[in-house]
């Protein structure tokens, strides 16, 4: 069942249960990257790209994916990445459909 965009937890059957977001991230005005996850997932590739700021303090760090380098090349213009929750929900069926059905249509 969808929720509205809330960071919360519902008590149901004596267990608590996990919200679910899809969410996007945006630079230069184009998504680029789908995602969903638990709790504050939404900030993980940034946290990510961080590290990969300083590789010397990491060595061990593989190269950066494409959407680390989308994030330092935001960074390196002084814009920010946007990001956006477009769903919240505690069916985990409907997180999986809605983030296929949402790759699908900025795959077109």
């Amino acid at each position: 069942m969808s929720k509205s965009i809330r960071p919360e937890r519902h008590l149901a059957d004596d267990a608590l249960l996990q919200i679910l977001c899809v969410y996007t991230g945006v630079t230069d005005g184009r998504i680029f990257y789908v995602g969903k996850g638990q709790g504050d997932c939404i900030h993980q590739y940034e946290r990510e790209a961080d590290r990969y700021r300083y590789p010397e303090a990491v060595p061990c760090l593989s190269e950066p994916s494409a959407k680390i380098r989308a994030i330092h090349k935001t960074w390196a213009a002084k814009g920010k990445v946007v990001k956006t929750k477009v769903l919240e929900t505690d069916d985990e069926q409907e997180a999986n459909d809605y983030e296929k059905l949402f790759i699908g249509m900025c795959q077109n």
